[in-house]
């Protein structure tokens, strides 16, 4: 077990009906949203960090998925644009 120092905030956002407790690893300075309420010690299991390897794999995998997302949103897009292209060919086509 380790010993862990995590520092407890308030965190409201202008936009939010409700705020939260937010956790830090850090202690942050007060703004308007967050404010500091507490410094907290926790007794953590030791975690067995991932290999260089691992992590690599993993922030591939990571980027993949993301890529596939914009793929994916961006493909959409285009079918939108087609479709809008298309009804517009359609009224300006007079035939001959």
């Amino acid at each position: 077990m380790k010993k862990v120092t995590f520092y407890v905030y308030w965190r409201q956002y202008s936009w939010e009906s409700e705020g939260r407790l937010a956790f830090w690893d850090t202690k942050m300075r007060d703004t308007e949203d967050s404010f500091f309420i507490k410094e907290v010690e926790l007794m953590v299991p030791e975690i067995e960090l991932p290999s260089r390897d691992q992590i690599a794999r993993i922030k591939v995998t990571a980027l993949e998925s993301e890529r596939q997302a914009i793929l994916a949103e961006t493909h959409r897009k285009v079918q939108v644009f087609e479709e809008k292209i298309r009804q517009l060919s359609a009224i300006t086509y007079q035939g001959e």
